[in-house]
């Protein structure tokens, strides 16, 4: 009996040390958040993400609300990106410039009025809505056209082009 309990303390300690060394880590927000307003001819109302019903020669605008959640003024670059499949077979919207398929008839470019916008500075701790707008083509377009709107901070941090040592 004395050795059964010899085993448990033993094994409830190294079980206790095993359990202690874990590492927790906790992940870095990206500071600002991306929303988008949804229009009446959103297909989805549960998507949070834009997914419309359009027809030939519609226009509209489109609505985003880039909020900074930092106690600082921020810059955000926002594009307009044609979907693409990546090399892992998964749809990619991040690539401003990608490598069209030849067999692509009517991409974003070709929809949007400007994929690339000026820069948006947006105060410290408020939002602000960003408009894109895109006219349809007059000839009507079996399936989807499918690419998303992409937000990035800009990187205001200046960086020196100089080596050496700091002491």
């Amino acid at each position: 009996m004395k050795k059964i309990w010899q085993w448990l303390v033993l094994l409830g300690t190294v079980l206790l040390t095993v359990g202690g060394l874990q590492q927790i880590a906790h992940a870095e927000s990206v500071g600002y958040t991306v929303n988008a307003v949804l229009p009446k001819n959103q297909d989805d109302a549960s998507a949070s993400y834009f997914a419309l019903r359009v027809k030939p020669n519609q226009q509209q605008k489109l609505a985003i609300v880039i909020g900074n959640e930092s106690k600082r003024s921020q810059k955000y670059e926002v594009n307009v990106n044609q979907a693409v499949t990546n090399a892992n077979g998964v749809i990619d919207y991040s690539q401003a410039k990608p490598e069209l398929d030849s067999s692509l008839k009517v991409g974003i470019k070709d929809v949007f009025k400007e994929t690339k916008l000026p820069i948006v500075t947006v105060p410290a701790k408020s939002t602000k809505k960003v408009y894109v707008e895109y006219k349809m083509p007059a000839q009507k377009i079996q399936g989807m056209i499918l690419g998303g709107i992409n937000v990035k901070k800009v990187d205001t941090a200046k960086k020196s082009d100089q080596k050496g040592v700091t002491i």
